[in-house]
């Protein structure tokens, strides 16, 4: 499956080769050079060769000045055929930045709604999705093995019968 790293009015970056007219990227193959039929309008006859291939999500760049979009036709017939379609700016910010300064306290958060979107961009997950919150550190802390239990050491003289001559420990008695 051909993997699409990003792209940019002019510019698609598919399995590290930067191509510079648009493209269809399908799961089993890239079609180079293809072109239109009807200008920054996506018709039927653009898409009929290739629609028993298409994914079940096809993303749609909308080009430089946003204008490129699907005819309903387009839409209604690839919903038929359970593709999703999704229309989106041509140049996404490569990364979105987030202020964390107010994040403060345990269990502060941001969420989705919280998001600065950029011009032209439109976030798809739902607004109350979490994107970060602030938990305690938890430190792993290995538990110690247990301390061998004291041995017990009589204490001469305590309870103990005297010793018997030879008895261990004791130089036998001389007679």
């Amino acid at each position: 499956m051909s993997t699409i790293a990003g792209y940019r009015f002019g510019h698609v970056l598919v399995d590290d080769r930067e191509l510079t007219s648009d493209v269809i990227v399908l799961p089993t193959r890239v079609i180079e050079n293809w072109w239109r039929r009807e200008g920054h309008e996506l018709v039927w006859v653009d898409l009929q060769d290739v629609a028993d291939e298409l994914p079940g999500r096809l993303v749609v760049g909308t080009g430089a000045d946003q204008r490129m979009r699907p005819d309903p036709d387009v839409l209604d017939r690839l919903g038929e055929r359970g593709v999703q379609v999704e229309c989106l700016p041509t140049d996404l910010p490569p990364v979105i930045t987030v202020d964390i300064s107010s994040l403060k306290e345990i269990d502060d958060e941001i969420r989705v709604k919280d998001l600065p979107v950029p011009p032209g961009c439109e976030i798809l997950e739902e607004p109350d999705d979490l994107v970060v919150k602030v938990a305690a550190h938890r430190e792993e802390v290995e538990e110690a093995a247990p301390a061998p239990a004291a041995a017990e050491v009589p204490v001469v003289g305590e309870g103990e019968a005297p010793a018997e001559p030879g008895a261990e420990g004791e130089a036998p008695a001389e007679s």
